[in-house]
């Protein structure tokens, strides 16, 4: 993803990334932020990156099951965008790391709302 993000197509100085961390309170989750931050450090990308951590609840964790990381993370990160200046918002899975001109091609189609088709998983055996 790192690498992805580092050969974006886009004015660097238009662009900052902002990382949804889950924080589960154990020694795994404090390796894996020093691990991200050592990344980030070293990444060379070319325009701002900043982490926002969240630590869902038992009422959350009930509630999403699985997912509730990725949910828990994705109400934090639109909280920080509607709370910002930032004028769109692009989600990116931490597994879907997107080709370098997909950004431009987005925002060439000058529209309210638009998606990437991310081809990532096939299921064998079954025709589309």
């Amino acid at each position: 993803m790192l690498a992805a993000l580092k050969n974006i197509y886009y004015p660097k100085d238009r662009l900052e990334v902002h990382f949804g961390f889950t924080d589960r309170g154990d020694n795994q989750s404090a390796l894996a932020l020093t691990r991200l931050k050592g990344l980030l450090a070293n990444a060379e990308i070319p325009f701002p990156t900043y982490i926002h951590m969240t630590n869902p609840c038992k009422e959350e964790i009930d509630r999403w099951g699985p997912y509730c990381a990725v949910i828990s993370n994705c109400h934090r990160l639109r909280a920080e965008f509607l709370d910002g200046d930032c004028e769109y918002w692009w989600i990116l899975g931490g597994d879907n790391p997107p080709g370098s001109g997909t950004l431009r091609r987005l925002m060439d189609l000058n529209v309210d709302c638009c998606a990437a088709l991310i081809h990532q998983r096939p299921n064998r055996g079954r025709e589309w």
